[in-house]
């Protein structure tokens, strides 16, 4: 597995009316990574919350987003604009 971002603090944006991305992160270092929806994958940890397998969602020429869900928020008791720690790797 390739270290994608280690305890790397981050941003959740909150962005309304965005679906299933309505509360995200951007992945540092992810802009070079080659692959479509769903062929990047990463597992790691957001602050103490397990993460096992997530798809990044890539974006034209900028680092990656990788969604955060009401069930990772609610554990690790964060809200739209708080900040989070990444420890990210890519499945491969």
């Amino acid at each position: 597995m390739k270290n994608l971002v280690k305890d790397k603090k981050v941003k959740l944006k909150y962005v309304p009316d965005n679906g299933a991305w309505t509360f995200h992160v951007v992945v540092p270092n992810t802009k070079d990574l080659e692959g479509g929806w769903g062929y990047i994958k990463v597992s790691g940890t957001i602050d103490d919350f397990e993460i096992k397998s997530k798809n990044l969602m890539p974006q034209k020429g900028k680092d990656m987003l990788m969604s955060v869900n009401a069930e990772i928020r609610k554990a690790i008791k964060k809200k739209g604009e708080d900040y989070v720690t990444l420890t990210l790797n890519l499945i491969s």
